[in-house]
């Protein structure tokens, strides 16, 4: 079983359409990992957040729907359901508008 986002997965897995993804936005911080997908078909965007909790990843969509995943990292679980989007998005035709990725920059010594 594929220990990612049962929502993405299931909304990748089942839509054969062209994606129209036109806005991507990623938000780290120290326990959580925030996304906010929009597309063109719709004004509200796919919110996904990622929490790390003690003994595992608890997974949010829209900040009501929920998964726990026990003994799961949270950022090992978002780059996992990133991949699959990532792959969702190889059929699309338009690039992506707007995009706000963090860095993952060293600190300065």
């Amino acid at each position: 079983m594929r220990k990612t986002c049962h929502d993405l997965r299931n909304f990748i897995d089942d839509t054969k359409l062209t994606p129209h993804a036109n806005a991507i936005y990623i938000t780290m911080e120290s326990n959580l990992i925030s996304v906010d997908i929009y597309f063109d078909n719709t004004d509200q965007p796919l919110k996904l957040e990622y929490i790390r909790r003690k003994d595992g990843c608890q997974v949010e969509r829209y900040s009501r729907i929920s998964n726990f995943l026990k003994n799961q990292n949270y950022i090992k679980v978002f780059c996992q359901d990133f991949q699959i989007f990532l792959n969702y998005l190889k059929n699309q035709k338009t690039p992506i508008r707007s995009q706000n990725l963090p860095s993952l920059s060293s600190s300065p010594q």
